[in-house]
């Protein structure tokens, strides 16, 4: 099964829409967009997850609770870092880990410099 399989039908379909009227050469911006689109990670992410938990399911042949249990595992084990992953790149940036440790090297340097360590 290739992921192409695993997206939704309508971006599937742009998708191959796009390539198909592509000469050979780099990746123009439209697909490099749609192929980078949030959703699309996401349900690649949760999908590969689940797929893990069914072939787990068939291999451990567990009862129908720990069968439950597994899916909502590897659903939400699938979902969980997706969404964060998403939320962390909608986050504006603010550089303030940045701004620490400029602190901590101006500290460091004034240490040095006046001979304590």
């Amino acid at each position: 099964m290739s992921v192409y399989a695993l997206l939704p039908a309508h971006q599937r379909r742009a998708i191959a829409a796009l390539t198909h009227r592509l000469p050979d050469g780099p990746l123009p911006a439209a697909l490099a967009g749609r192929a980078r689109d949030d959703l699309l990670r996401l349900t690649i992410h949760t999908l590969v997850v689940l797929l893990f938990g069914i072939i787990s399911l068939m291999t451990l042949k567990p009862s129908l609770v720990d069968e439950l249990a597994v899916m909502t595992v590897s659903a939400l084990g699938g979902l969980v870092p997706g969404v964060l992953f998403l939320l962390a790149r909608q986050m504006p940036t603010t550089n303030a880990m940045e701004k620490h440790h400029e602190k901590r090297r101006t500290r460091s340097r004034a240490a040095r410099s006046t001979g304590r360590a």
